[in-house]
């Protein structure tokens, strides 16, 4: 793991974005975000990140369908993925997420930045 750790957030919601973007700098990650799941598909490709974190409620291919492309894809399955997310989807969704490989689904509405960066790091020393 780099000492500043790399993620990659996908997120359509720039206000959002902006919250989670200082409040994980003020924790020592260095986080690159993505408006939607095409950019963050180039930006994945283009280099590498210790971390995903995803919305599910995206424009254009959701955060699922974005799961299941990078799950499938030889190159980028290996990447560790987190879902954070305010979707209230069924079990089934959080099911087939979790069978997908994700390290973990937070809410956004109850997991503030300091929260997020502390389960970053356990999921990231989890995965050395």
């Amino acid at each position: 793991m780099a000492a500043r750790p790399s993620v990659l957030y996908v997120e359509d919601d720039a206000a959002i974005a902006d919250m989670y973007n200082l409040g994980l700098a003020r924790a020592g990650f260095d986080l690159t975000i993505a408006g939607d799941w095409r950019a963050g598909r180039e930006l994945l490709r283009s280099r590498r990140f210790d971390v995903v974190l995803l919305d599910i409620m995206l424009p254009g291919p959701d955060g699922m369908e974005a799961l299941a492309e990078i799950r499938s894809d030889p190159t980028l399955r290996e990447v560790p993925v987190a879902i954070l997310s305010n979707s209230e989807l069924s079990p089934e969704v959080h099911l087939r997420a979790i069978r997908l490989g994700i390290l973990g689904w937070l809410t956004k509405s109850k997991s503030p930045p300091p929260m997020v960066a502390r389960s970053l790091r356990r999921w990231l020393k989890a995965q050395s």
